[in-house]
């Protein structure tokens, strides 16, 4: 999802961000370029012809990065609310049992959920791709115990 940047240093340049992919990190783009970045952060020349750093700062768990332009924050996307960090905190937490299939499974479906949270659906399709990330989750989680157990003969702990 490419997102853009509206910053009164960059009126003539379009900056945007890509967002982070499954397995990428998030890049700078100028005019649909993409920037290169040099220990952590970017170089970029404003109108004015100064050269501002921007530092794109990135967790797994959320595709859109915070971005730093010069000394200021820039928010590109809203934080996420209560009720998505309640999501994820039970998702973790009905996967405890299982550690650490159920661990990896729900790593994997938080993530898949943030991108959810993050995408541009309605409310009933978000709910809805919720479930099936909750229950895909729960299936890889039995089918690997039951693997498990017919290759070993021993459930899985």
């Amino acid at each position: 999802m490419k997102i853009e940047v509206e910053h009164p240093a960059f009126k003539t340049e379009r900056l945007a961000v890509e967002t982070a992919g499954f397995l990428s990190s998030p890049q700078l783009l100028v005019n649909d370029s993409v920037v290169k970045k040099n220990k952590g952060k970017y170089s970029i020349p404003s109108d004015s012809g100064e050269e501002i750093q921007i530092e794109l700062k990135y967790n797994f768990l959320d595709p859109v990065p915070k971005m730093k332009i010069g000394n200021e924050l820039t928010k590109l996307a809203r934080s996420f609310v209560w009720y998505e960090y309640l999501w994820f905190v039970f998702l973790f937490l009905s996967m405890v049992n299982v550690y650490p299939v159920g661990g990896l499974a729900a790593a994997i479906g938080a993530v898949m959920s943030a991108r959810v949270f993050r995408g541009n659906y309605s409310t009933p399709k978000k709910l809805g791709f919720i479930a099936l990330i909750f229950v895909g989750v729960i299936f890889s989680i039995v089918v690997v115990k039951v693997l498990f157990q017919l290759l070993t003969g021993r459930p899985l702990q």
